[in-house]
């Protein structure tokens, strides 16, 4: 007769990779949503196509210069929202949090991606060391029951294979307007195509930073 042995063991997840999440109020959104239409229907308009991944048929990709109310909101909210993240995720690791208890950010480029039915964005990453996506339009038909067509897709940056135990590689985000996403810019991520009628629209950026802190050599 074999004896039973008991014992106690619980699941631990390794290399936690935080993303922020943010709510805009509506003003900021309503102030962003005119500011991209007016740059959409600008004869000057600037495509900012040739630098990116997103396979845009009927929409566009137009670069956002800096100006004007634009710049107000990357000074007191993007740049504000990066370095909390910056904080935020500093924390994990115990010898970051002095190196990054201060830094210097610098607003690299911002750039709105207008899609329609059939347009998409293959895997990718950015340039810089934070990203970020902010929604200003999604057509009603992009929803809980649509994943992934039309979803946010982040991609841990290792093929999903289920026969060597590599589970949940990837992770979807409905796409909901005024939201925005803050994430490291070397992490992966895609956007299937949605069918129907509508534009989803957003507006990406990304910041490079540098740690000025002093390193914790403890």
């Amino acid at each position: 007769m074999t004896n039973q042995i008991t014992v106690q063991a619980k699941i631990e997840y390794l290399f936690p990779l935080p993303i922020c999440h943010v709510i805009l109020p509506e003003d900021v959104v309503v102030q962003l949503e005119m500011l991209t239409t007016n740059l959409l229907h600008s004869k000057d308009k600037e495509d900012h196509s040739g630098q990116l991944a997103g396979k845009i048929h009927e929409g566009e990709q137009i670069a956002i210069p800096r100006t004007g109310y634009m710049k107000t909101f990357i000074d007191t909210g993007i740049i504000e929202a990066c370095k909390g993240y910056i904080k935020a995720s500093a924390m994990l690791d115990g010898r970051a949090v002095k190196m990054w208890e201060t830094s210097d950010l610098t607003f690299q480029k911002s750039w709105i991606v207008s899609q329609y039915a059939g347009d998409y964005n293959p895997v990718h990453t950015h340039s810089g060391t934070i990203s970020g996506i902010i929604y200003l339009r999604v057509p009603p038909q992009i929803n809980k029951s649509s994943e992934p067509d039309g979803w946010l897709t982040f991609h841990n940056n290792r093929e999903y294979d289920s026969m060597s135990l590599r589970f949940g590689m990837t992770q979807n985000k409905l796409p909901e307007r005024g939201h925005m996403y803050l994430f490291p810019a070397w992490l992966g991520h895609s956007v299937m195509p949605f069918r129907g009628e509508g534009e989803r629209r957003s507006m990406s950026f990304n910041v490079h930073a540098f740690p000025t802190g002093k390193e914790n050599k403890e």
